[in-house]
């Protein structure tokens, strides 16, 4: 009887420790993707002014 209940134990107790291997790998690979995500090799354009200073018509004199 006591080697019966022994053996019961053990396999309780590796049936438990399955489980939370189990879990452990869906809730890890939850947040996996089957998709890469799309690469950022585009250069960055420079910044565009919104208000440019403004400047004087070529070939004309300013005035003070």
């Amino acid at each position: 009887m006591k080697k019966r209940l022994t053996d019961n134990f053990w396999m309780k107790l590796l049936s438990l420790g399955l489980a939370v291997m189990l879990w452990l790998i869906i809730k890890l690979s939850a947040n996996l993707s089957y998709t890469y995500p799309k690469p950022e090799s585009e250069p960055e354009s420079p910044a565009v002014e919104t208000n440019p200073a403004p400047k004087g018509i070529p070939g004309s004199a300013q005035k003070p």
